[in-house]
């Protein structure tokens, strides 16, 4: 028999215990159109409609779920929302998303702080990237 429970971390994370399908994409559904949050994003990424997905990845970063800010700026076309939905993720901590701030970013020295903030995390590409990062480099900046 399929149930769900919270996790223990207490974070509103859904913890499946049955196997995905058809049955799990309908749990999320509904959970999703529920209100909860992190099922949003789960339903979203199981969607194949690219407009359910994008409406469900938007809903959930709008609600401040953090793994949706990042999904959704790497689905927006808008490059100015992009890089918006992307910093959010970044500053809350989202190391993917730093490091797709780093690669975007025309500025060295913001490509440098968020390879940085990354690799503060324990993110062990961007502490390579971090590592490798001619000194240089550190020093001199772009004028705007």
């Amino acid at each position: 028999m399929p149930f769900c429970a919270e996790d223990a971390t207490n974070e509103g994370h859904v913890k499946m215990i049955y196997p995905g399908g058809p049955e799990l994409t309908g749990f999320l559904r509904r959970a999703a159109h529920d209100g909860h949050v992190p099922a949003m994003y789960e339903y979203a990424v199981q969607c194949e409609d690219p407009r359910e997905r994008g409406r469900w990845l938007r809903e959930a970063a709008h609600e401040g779920y953090v793994p949706a800010m990042y999904a959704f700026g790497l689905e927006c076309d808008d490059l100015i929302q992009r890089r918006n939905w992307l910093q959010r993720a970044a500053e809350e901590g989202h190391v993917e998303a730093m490091c797709a701030l780093a690669s975007e970013s025309s500025d060295p020295l913001v490509r440098r702080r968020w390879l940085r903030r990354a690799a503060e995390e324990g993110h062990l590409p961007a502490i390579h990237a971090f590592l490798a990062w001619p000194a240089k480099a550190s020093t001199s900046g772009s004028a705007g």
